[in-house]
């Protein structure tokens, strides 16, 4: 809680004394979702506790989350867990509502995205970096996601930037400027 308060505060205030630091707010931004993660997870699990089936599966998305960079199939995963591959595939279904290979995508994209934003790594980096077989693949797979190939993506993010530099941008950013919005009264007051 301490580090995404620190985080919250660092972002306001980069928003505030360097209006052109777009690329330098949304790595805080990352960082500041990042520490509130085992915030919320913890909070969750507290809640209610998994079933057996849920354990599983929760075990299976974690196994998923520290392997997902390297070359895995429904099969390697069915041989880690000492289950079926049929198992695998029901069990992605029923608790997540998606298949395997599709939360696999979904973890590849969602770690690319975030190298593209954060990064100056170049495309077949973030594409190795990111699990996916070959730059062909990451495209296409980025593509349909986004309606852009990523180098397109970091070219446009590049010029909003330069466009809109001071202004905050972004969905991340509105919703965390929404979110400062009282604090923001506070602190002008202060000054």
């Amino acid at each position: 809680a301490d580090t995404a308060r620190e985080k919250l505060i660092e972002l306001f205030d980069q928003t505030y004394n360097n209006p052109a630091g777009t690329l330098q707010r949304l790595c805080t931004a990352y960082e500041l979702l990042r520490a509130l993660e085992p915030i919320i997870t913890n909070h969750m699990t507290v809640q209610a506790a998994p079933s057996p089936v849920n354990q599983r599966a929760t075990k299976m998305i974690e196994y998923l989350e520290a392997h997902f960079r390297e070359p895995i199939s429904l099969g390697d995963l069915a041989h880690a867990f000492s289950v079926s591959r049929q198992y695998i595939s029901t069990v992605f279904h029923r608790e997540l509502g998606v298949p395997f290979s599709d939360y696999l995508l979904k973890l590849r994209l969602q770690e690319a995205l975030r190298l593209l934003l954060t990064t100056d790594q170049n495309i077949t980096t973030i594409s190795e970096s990111s699990g996916f077989p070959n730059l062909r693949s990451f495209n296409l797979a980025f593509q349909a996601a986004h309606g852009v190939t990523p180098k397109a993506f970091r070219k446009k993010r590049e010029n909003r930037s330069e466009e809109t530099a001071g202004k905050p941008t972004g969905v991340v950013l509105r919703d965390i400027n929404q979110f400062l919005r009282p604090y923001r009264l506070v602190y002008q007051k202060n000054e």
